[in-house]
C-alpha cells in the first residue's frame, strides 16, 4: 500500500469514529434536554394546582397576622383598611407608604368592578408576586398574594431550555428529524431539508421509507424491524437515500428508539451525508487490491513482521533475494537465520527505535539460503490498526550489493586519489623549498651588488639580467603555489584596514618605467578622499598588479587605463575597478578559455610573450573568494578591458602602516643584536651583509641546537629558518620560549604550502624567502621598535 493511500485509510478512520463521537454526543443532548423539559413541566404544573387553590380563596379565610400569606384590605380608594404582617410588608416595599396601595390603574379598576375578580403580578426589587384581587359585596377590595418567584425562575428555564432544544434541533449541521410508530415524519430540521431537497410541508406528509434508496429499502426495513422486535433502543447503519431530484447520496444514521413499556412510539435520527467517504472508501478497495497486486510484481522485496518480529507476509522479490521459499519465512524471526551478527546488533537498534512509532532505513548484510552473502537497503516503518496501535512493521528490501562493491571501490579510489594530493602538496612544499632557497641567495646578493656598486655601469648590465631571470622565476613559483592554494581552498584573506587608492598609486610607481620602455600611456584614474576600507591589501595588490602587468604585456603602444570608483551602501564599499588597453585583445572564441590554467588566448601567444597562463585564473580565484564578480571584454586587434567588482567594508583608519619601499633610516637598527639561524651558507651570508648594512650586529649559527647554546647572549630578534635538519625551526623556537619567552623570534621560510602559519602564536612575524632588504629591515624594525 503506498504512503498516500495509507494516510488516506487512517483519515477516513478518523472521520468515521469523529463522526460516531459526534452523533452519541448530540443523541446524549438531546435525551438531557427531553429530561430537563419533563421536569420543568412537573414543577410547572404543581404552581398551576396552587393557582387554581388560591383563585378559589375563601373570604371568610383567617385574616389573622400569623397568616402565612401576604392578605390586603383596601376600600375603593384604595387605602389600605387591613393588611396582616406580610401584606404590610408588601405594600412598603412597593410604595413607602403603609396607608395606601396603588395597586390598579383605572382600567384595571373598571375591570375590577365590572368582573369582580381580577389577576396580576407585582415585581419587587427580589421577588415576584401573583395578586389574587376580589371586589367583596361590601365594596371591600381584597387581595390575596402568593409568593412565584422560584415559579418564575423556572418558567424562564423552561422557556431557555426549549429555546436551546430548537436551535439546535433547526441549525443541526446535520440531518435530524423524528418519526412516529408508523414510520411518517413529525419533526425535520433545516438540513434535513436541505439535503433531500423536498420541503418540510412536503416531508411531514410523507413516510421516512419514501426516501430510501430502492436499493437499501430492503436491507433498511428489516434493520429497524429487528430493533423493534427486539426492543434495541440504538443503532447505526449506512445506507443510501434519494432526493427530489433523483440525487443518489449515502448517509450514515443513528436512530435512538423510544418505547413506552413494551410499545415502540417515536424514533428520533441523526444521519450525515457520507456519500464522499463512501465514493472514497470504494476508491481505497480498489485501490487495495491493484496495491496487492503490485506488491506481487514489485522488486523491491517487501516483509511483514508482528511485534514479536515474527514474519507474516513476503513478496515474491524478498523470496529471490533471500533464496527461501514463502513457507520457510512464514513465522520465522529475520534476525534467526537471515542476518551476519554484525547485522543482528544494527537490527536490534532498528526495531527498538520503530517500536516508538520511527520509520528509518539502514543498510544489513543478508545470508541467502545457499550461503552467500548480500547487502540491503532497508526502509522500515511502523504498521497500525484501525485504533492507532502499532502491530507490527513492514520494511521494503533493495539489494546493494553492487552499489556497495562500486563504493567500496570508489573509496579505495578516493584514498589513492587523497594519498596523491598529499603526495603533490608534499611535493610542492618541497620545490617551493628548494627553488626559494638559492633564490633568496640569488636576489639579495644581486640586490647587494647593485646597491654596492652604483656607478659600475658594466658590472650592473651583468647583474640585471641574474636579477631579472630569477625574478621571473620567482614570480612563477609564486604563481604556481597561489593557483595551488586555491584549489584547495587554503588561501586565507586578511581583513585589516588600508587606503585602496594609495596602494594603487604604489602599483603605478611600479610599473612607470615597463610602460615607458615600451612607449605605453599608463593613465590611473582615482578618486579624491576615497574611504579606508577593510580587506586584504596583499591580494588586492596581487589583483591589481596582475591585470596591469598583463596589460602592459599584450600592449606593443597605445595606451593602459586603470579606472578606481566605490560606491557606499552602509557599512559595505562595492569597489569597481577597471583596467583597459589598446593591446592585441582576444579572439571571441577564446573569451571562455582565459580564465582557464595553463593556457593563453593560442599556442602563438605563449610564445611571442612568455607566461604560464596563471595570472587570470589566480585574478578569478582570488575576486571569487572575496565575493566578488569579473567581466572581460574584448575585441580582437583593438584591445581589452576586464572589470571587477569587489565588496569591501568601511575602515575608520589603516589597521598597519603601508609597507615602505624603501630604507629612509637605516640607523633605526643600529646596535640591534639579531641572531640569524639557518642551515644554508648562502642564507646566513646574505642575512649578515644585510644585516651590517643596517649597522646591526648579527650573530650566524647554523642549526637549532647552536642557537640553543647561545639564545642567553642577550639578543634583540631572532631570525629563524624553519626548515632545518636535526631540529627545525619551530622546535627550536618552542625551546628558547620557554627561557625567554618574551624575545621576539621571526620565522624565515621558503615552504608557503605548509601550515606554519598553525604557529603564529608562537613567532612575533613570517619573512618569506627569497626576501629583500627592505622586507628584512621592515619586520625587524616592526617586531622591535613597536
Amino acid at each position: 500500500m503506498s504512503s498516500i493511500e495509507e494516510e488516506y485509510r487512517k483519515a477516513y478512520q478518523r472521520e468515521k469514529r469523529y463522526r460516531e463521537a459526534i452523533e452519541q454526543i448530540f443523541h446524549k443532548k438531546i435525551e438531557e434536554l427531553t429530561a430537563q423539559n419533563t421536569q420543568l413541566l412537573g414543577e410547572n404544573e404543581h404552581y398551576k394546582q396552587l393557582e387554581s387553590f388560591e383563585a378559589n380563596f375563601p373570604e371568610n379565610f383567617d385574616l389573622t397576622s400569623e397568616n402565612p400569606y401576604p392578605i390586603i384590605k383596601l376600600d375603593l380608594n384604595l387605602n389600605v383598611v387591613y393588611a396582616n404582617t406580610s401584606g404590610y410588608q408588601i405594600i412598603i416595599e412597593y410604595n413607602g407608604n403603609p396607608n395606601t396601595f396603588n395597586i390598579l390603574t383605572p382600567d384595571q379598576f373598571n375591570f375590577l368592578r365590572k368582573e369582580l375578580h381580577f389577576s396580576k403580578k407585582l415585581h419587587l426589587k427580589k421577588r415576584i408576586f401573583e395578586l389574587n384581587i376580589n371586589l367583596s359585596k361590601n365594596s371591600e377590595i381584597l387581595i390575596f398574594a402568593t409568593d412565584i418567584t422560584e415559579k418564575a425562575e423556572v418558567e424562564y428555564k423552561l422557556a431557555e431550555t426549549e429555546n436551546t432544544y430548537k436551535t439546535l434541533f433547526k441549525t443541526a449541521n446535520v440531518i435530524v428529524y423524528k418519526v412516529n410508530l408508523e414510520g411518517n415524519f413529525t419533526l425535520i430540521n433545516n438540513k434535513t431539508i436541505e439535503i433531500v431537497e423536498y420541503s418540510e410541508l412536503e416531508l411531514l406528509n410523507m413516510n421516512f421509507i419514501n426516501l430510501v434508496h430502492p436499493d437499501s429499502r430492503r436491507t433498511v426495513l428489516l434493520h429497524y424491524l429487528k430493533l423493534i422486535r427486539s426492543r434495541t433502543k440504538s443503532s447505526y447503519l449506512e445506507f443510501r437515500l434519494l432526493t427530489k431530484s433523483g440525487k443518489s447520496i449515502w448517509v450514515g444514521q443513528s436512530v435512538t428508539l423510544k418505547f413506552m413499556g413494551n410499545e415502540f412510539t417515536e424514533a428520533i435520527a441523526v444521519a450525515r451525508d457520507i456519500t464522499e467517504v463512501k465514493i472514497n472508501e470504494i476508491a481505497l478497495k480498489n485501490s487495495e487490491e491493484k496495491y496487492r497486486k503490485t506488491i506481487e510484481n514489485l522488486h523491491f522485496g517487501l516483509m511483514e513482521v508482528d511485534t514479536n518480529e515474527h514474519i507474516q507476509k513476503v513478496n515474491n522479490a524478498m523470496i529471490d533475494l533471500t533464496g527461501y521459499t514463502e513457507e520457510e519465512l512464514i513465522g520465522k524471526q529475520p534476525f534467526q537465520f537471515l542476518l551476519t551478527d554484525e547485522s543482528k546488533r544494527v537490527m536490534e537498534e532498528q526495531i527498538t527505535n520503530r517500536s516508538k512509532g520511527n520509520s528509518n532505513a539502514y543498510e544489513v548484510q543478508l545470508k541467502r539460503k545457499d550461503g552467500a552473502l548480500r547487502w540491503a537497503m532497508i526502509s522500515g516503518t511502523p504498521i497500525y490498526d484501525e485504533n492507532n496501535i502499532m502491530i507490527g512493521s513492514l520494511g521494503i528490501h533493495v539489494d546493494i550489493t553492487d552499489q556497495k562493491e562500486t563504493v567500496s571501490n570508489l573509496r579505495i579510489a578516493e584514498n589513492k586519489a587523497l594519498e596523491s594530493l598529499k603526495s603533490k602538496e608534499i611535493f610542492l612544499a618541497k620545490m617551493s623549498h628548494e627553488l626559494r632557497t638559492p633564490l633568496n641567495a640569488i636576489l639579495g646578493f644581486s640586490e647587494i651588488i647593485q646597491n654596492n656598486y652604483p656607478d659600475n655601469v658594466e658590472l650592473k648590465n651583468q647583474i640585471n639580467p641574474v636579477y631579472t631571470s630569477a625574478q621571473h622565476l620567482l614570480n612563477l613559483v609564486n604563481d604556481l603555489l597561489d593557483f595551488t592554494k586555491l584549489n584547495q581552498s587554503k588561501i586565507k584573506l586578511e581583513k585589516i584596514g588600508f587606503d585602496i587608492c594609495k596602494l594603487s598609486k604604489e602599483v603605478e610607481n611600479l610599473f612607470k618605467q615597463p610602460a615607458n620602455q615600451k612607449n605605453i600611456q599608463l593613465i590611473f584614474n582615482l578618486p579624491e578622499n576615497s574611504p579606508f576600507v577593510s580587506g586584504d591589501p596583499t591580494r588586492i595588490r596581487q589583483i591589481i598588479t596582475n591585470l596591469v602587468s598583463n596589460s602592459i604585456k599584450f600592449t606593443q603602444d597605445g595606451y593602459v587605463k586603470f579606472h578606481l570608483s566605490y560606491e557606499s551602501k552602509g557599512d559595505q564599499v562595492v569597489t569597481k575597478i577597471m583596467v583597459e588597453d589598446s593591446g592585441i585583445g582576444i579572439k571571441p572564441e577564446n573569451l571562455e578559455r582565459i580564465f582557464k590554467e595553463f593556457e593563453q588566448e593560442d599556442i602563438g601567444t605563449t610564445r611571442n610573450f612568455g607566461g604560464t597562463g596563471l595570472g587570470l585564473p589566480i585574478v578569478k580565484g582570488l575576486v571569487d573568494a572575496m565575493n566578488g564578480s569579473i567581466k572581460i571584454r574584448s575585441e580582437f586587434g583593438s584591445g581589452t578591458t576586464v572589470e571587477l567588482i569587489i565588496p569591501l567594508h568601511k575602515a575608520t583608519t589603516p589597521s598597519e602602516k603601508t609597507v615602505s619601499e624603501e630604507i629612509n633610516d637605516p640607523n633605526q637598527l643600529h646596535g640591534h643584536k639579531v641572531l640569524v639561524v639557518d642551515d644554508h651558507p648562502f642564507n646566513l651570508m646574505l642575512a649578515q651583509n644585510m644585516l651590517e648594512a643596517f649597522n646591526a650586529v648579527p650573530t650566524v649559527v647554523s642549526s637549532g641546537i647552536e642557537a640553543i647554546d647561545r639564545i642567553e647572549e642577550n639578543f634583540d630578534v631572532v631570525l629563524m629558518d624553519i626548515e632545518m635538519p636535526e631540529m627545525n625551526g619551530i622546535e627550536t623556537t618552542e625551546i628558547i620560549k620557554r627561557t625567554t619567552p618574551n624575545l621576539p623570534v621571526i620565522a624565515v621560510t621558503a615552504d608557503l604550502v605548509g601550515g606554519h602559519a598553525a604557529k603564529k602564536d608562537l613567532f612575533s612575524g613570517f619573512l618569506a624567502k627569497p626576501y629583500s632588504a627592505v622586507e628584512l629591515y621592515n619586520i625587524i624594525a616592526k617586531v622591535t621598535l613597536q
